[in-house]
């Protein structure tokens, strides 16, 4: 059984090992801006930062999915990812803007309203299980990609079973 990644040129696998960096870089900075407690507020205000430039990259990548996000049928499984990547988009919406009016260290000279609630929303947002429903959908592909991209023999229907 073979993927569509199975016969790739080197540039192409390149630039699916760029898509997975780029991935595991966000993942990395998402679990490190979770250390706040841990970490001073300047470093965590640098990995927030770093993780939505790393953000505004992917989405560039990927633009082509918003292009066709009319464009074919809408079954069930469609439904789901748009709606989870919908939800993905406003949570992550929801934390640049409370990022912005609580920073303290990086973008300290902007107006800073006295709200309590901003913080509250950053902390408590849902960020780590959108992105966890976000990947879940693209599972398959994802393991692909990083087969293709690291030379790998795709995965038999057996080594895929749980």
């Amino acid at each position: 059984m073979s993927t569509p990644f199975t016969k790739i040129s080197g540039s192409a696998r390149q630039r699916l090992g760029g898509r997975i960096v780029l991935a595991v870089c966000m993942d990395t900075l998402m679990l490190l801006g979770l250390a706040y407690w841990w970490l001073e507020n300047l470093a965590q205000e640098l990995f927030g930062t770093a993780l939505f430039l790393l953000l505004a990259r992917h989405i560039y990548r990927n633009r082509s999915w918003f292009r066709n996000i009319v464009k074919r049928h809408y079954g069930l499984r469609r439904t789901v990812v748009v709606t989870f990547h919908a939800a993905l988009a406003l949570n992550m919406a929801a934390l640049l803007a409370t990022s912005l009016a609580i920073s303290q260290s990086l973008f300290a000279a902007l107006p800073r309203p006295d709200s309590a609630v901003l913080t509250e929303i950053h902390w408590f947002s849902w960020a780590v299980i959108a992105i966890g429903c976000h990947v879940g959908p693209h599972w398959s592909r994802i393991g692909a990609i990083t087969s293709a991209a690291l030379d790998l023999p795709p995965a038999t229907p057996a080594q895929t079973r749980s």
